[in-house]
């Protein structure tokens, strides 16, 4: 989120309120970005500037602490300046993105000595810089050279230059006629002209204006008569007017967006998240929610990774294991032809590379090739070790092959938890990833997650216990009793329901019977199917099979029901 230019005037009159109070400290908070705290009891002391292109703001603030290790140059000289310093107020340009903090007795110098601190909030260009009495640079977060721009250089040393105004026009003040004259005939959609002629065409701010004064986005000039311009003037005067002064901040998402805070109400057709005493508060609401967002998203993406990596070499040796069941169905035909070697033996000489018999079986002329190094018996060994070879990989790997089968399928089950977890469940599955050495714990890890398992209660009063992965459906077995009923989708990756029965399954009613089996099919990778077969049978009817995954069974004895996920 961004701040725009109504933003910026309401913080504006909000930073006004700590006019005439002293700088106590200087709190770097990471890159780019730093607390300015004044001597004050009231709890909104703290001025917070971001020059991170990120998330560049500016607005009040409170409890916020140093962050060790984020110092920069720029904080290191706003202390040695600012340090003792009075604010003495706050100054939007024009309407555009950039606001100067104004201080005076900066370095102890008495009231003459005056700094100003330059916010400029434009995107990957958004920089802060301090500048003395005489316009020079002191410092600033982001050293523009004349190789990045020519005209205008953003270098300790230098004197400042405010950003080009394009041509555009301040809207504070103007009046409908003065609209009226910026215009001209055109086809040209409204917004589009007002973007390209007025500063502060922020696209929260044009959507705001558009309901207000009644006027869709793609309606265009040529198409506004004097009652559409009277309406957009009006609309401007109280927009401006409501952000000269103190009021709310709104929090709202517009449709598939993120959360906006702004100092007016937002459109009607988004989803309103709340009101704030201040836009400050409602700034700090709405970045508090987007970094545990992409804090969230960062996780998730991180241990999607690990998954596919490990659903990739699950399907590696997958395929290898069905490669090696496919030769070793030659078996026996490599003990058929020992065993035809062996019955020519006194045919054979030492030192032949091959020999043209023929088998008894089909009457055929079969081609052997021998090891001249070796005598006829032992290269008829030889067939008789590999056709011992292929029987031991016929006896053994459908076994592997179940188990590597039962891995992937639990690999893939939890990238469908990854992608629908929230933060409890996402911290649950790294827990389980790191209990079995797929991901590397950092340093700096968080506690594992403990599992437990979910519970709700059916129409007819049985309690359920059910999980939504791996670690969480092996803490419902642990809790299930012999006779409670057991729930899982039938053929796929899904959550275990359990249905405590008090030792009387039988008299379980149909009607709970369904509901749990609902409930297992929506926990499950075919929830959006119109009809899922869901199988249930007594716990004590459940097998755990050595060695593989947290959850994993085996069970007999069942039935299945078919049931709508979605009713």
């Amino acid at each position: 989120m961004t701040c725009d230019s109504l933003m910026l005037r309401r913080i504006v009159t909000e930073l006004r309120e700590l006019s005439g109070l002293r700088v106590e400290r200087v709190l770097p908070q990471g890159r780019a970005r730093f607390v300015l705290e004044m001597r004050t009891r009231q709890p909104l002391g703290q001025v917070l500037v971001s020059g991170d292109p990120d998330a560049p703001r500016l607005h009040l603030a409170c409890d916020r602490e140093p962050v060790p290790g984020t110092d920069s140059p720029l904080t290191d000289v706003l202390r040695r300046h600012l340090r003792g310093a009075t604010f003495t107020g706050a100054e939007q340009l024009g309407f555009d993105r950039v606001v100067r903090l104004h201080f005076a007795n900066c370095e102890g110098l008495g009231p003459q000595s005056r700094r100003d601190l330059i916010v400029e909030i434009s995107g990957r260009h958004t920089n802060v810089l301090l500048v003395d009495g005489e316009g020079v640079i002191l410092e600033c977060a982001r050293h523009v050279t004349a190789r990045v721009n020519r005209v205008r250089q953003s270098l300790p040393g230098e004197p400042y230059v405010p950003p080009p105004d394009f041509g555009k026009v301040d809207p504070s003040g103007l009046t409908v006629r003065d609209l009226m004259a910026l215009s001209s005939e055109s086809g040209l959609p409204w917004p589009t002209w007002w973007r390209q002629h007025l500063q502060g065409a922020s696209d929260v701010f044009l959507a705001v204006l558009a309901e207000r004064a009644c006027l869709p986005l793609e309606v265009t000039l040529e198409d506004l008569d004097q009652t559409a311009w009277e309406r957009l003037g009006l609309a401007l005067t109280e927009l401006l007017t409501a952000a000269s002064g103190p009021g709310h901040g709104y929090v709202a998402s517009p449709p598939g967006g993120r959360p906006v805070a702004y100092p007016v109400p937002l459109p009607g057709g988004w989803q309103a998240l709340g009101v704030l005493p201040s836009l400050s508060s409602a700034i700090e609401v709405v970045h508090e929610r987007v970094a545990t967002t992409r804090a969230l998203e960062r996780q998730r993406q991180c241990l999607r990774s690990c998954l596919e990596i490990a659903v990739e070499r699950a399907r590696r040796r997958e395929a290898a294991r069905r490669e090696a069941l496919r030769k070793a169905e030659g078996a026996e035909r490599e003990r058929h032809l020992g065993e035809l070697l062996l019955a020519h033996l006194h045919g054979l000489r030492p030192g032949q590379e091959e020999v043209v018999l023929t088998d008894w079986e089909t009457g055929e002329a079969v081609t052997l090739r021998l090891d001249p190094g070796l005598s006829p018996a032992e290269n008829a060994q030889r067939y008789f070790a590999r056709y011992r070879k292929l029987q031991r990989v016929r006896e053994t790997v459908p076994a592997l092959l179940a188990e590597v089968q039962a891995e992937l399928q639990d690999y893939e089950d939890l990238l469908d938890q990854v992608a629908e977890a929230d933060g409890e469940g996402l911290g649950v599955i790294e827990a389980e990833l790191l209990q079995r050495g797929l991901l590397k714990a950092s340093r700096q890890a968080r506690p594992p997650a403990k599992a437990g398992y979910r519970r709700t209660t059916t129409a007819d009063g049985y309690a359920i216990l059910y999980g939504r992965n791996a670690l969480e459906n092996a803490a419902v077995l642990r809790e299930a009793r012999p006779d409670d009923l057991w729930f899982h989708v039938q053929g796929a990756p899904g959550g275990h329901v359990v249905v405590r029965t008090d030792n009387r399954p039988e008299a379980v009613p149909q009607s709970t019977l369904i509901e749990a089996a609902r409930l297992a099919a929506r926990q499950s990778l075919r929830r959006r199917e119109a009809t899922v077969a869901v199988d249930y049978t007594l716990v004590k009817h459940l097998t755990r099979t050595r060695g593989a995954a947290p959850g994993h069974v085996l069970y007999r004895d069942f039935r299945t029901l078919f049931v709508r996920p979605r009713e």
